[in-house]
């Protein structure tokens, strides 16, 4: 019996440096998401009004926020711009009954390239950091 107590506590001490050595990640300056002029005039035409930290919209904030999407750790972050990735491409966002209440807020053909190409160019940039 001692042997499996001790067996567990290494194990457990083992979990712990692995969990501390992935929760531990700072976010650093390299880990800031980077938004060119022409990615930000998309943001902020079709996606900020409801992805935000003062939206009215519960839904929108709380599936993905922008104003918060810098305090997270890298490997968040790129699970967030890899949904960004996967809605775009599937034409779920912006969501049809906004486009229709907003029709500046739909996105071209060229407006989901940009979004798209910038979402992996910041998933590689936080890779290699």
């Amino acid at each position: 019996m001692p042997g499996f107590i001790a067996g567990a506590l290494l194990f457990l001490s083992f979990l712990f440096v692995q969990a501390s050595m992935f929760s531990g990640q700072n976010v650093s300056e390299e880990d800031v998401i980077v938004y060119p002029e022409e990615v930000k005039t998309i943001i902020d035409r079709s996606c900020y009004s409801c992805h935000n930290s003062k939206s009215k919209g519960v839904k929108g904030k709380t599936a993905f926020n922008f104003d918060k999407l810098d305090k997270k750790k890298s490997l968040k972050q790129i699970g967030k711009l890899g949904k960004i990735i996967k809605k775009i491409e599937a034409d779920k966002m912006p969501p049809k009954k906004h486009i229709e209440e907003n029709a500046d807020a739909a996105l071209s053909a060229n407006d989901k390239k940009i979004l798209i190409d910038w979402a992996n160019d910041q998933t590689k940039m936080l890779m290699n950091n």
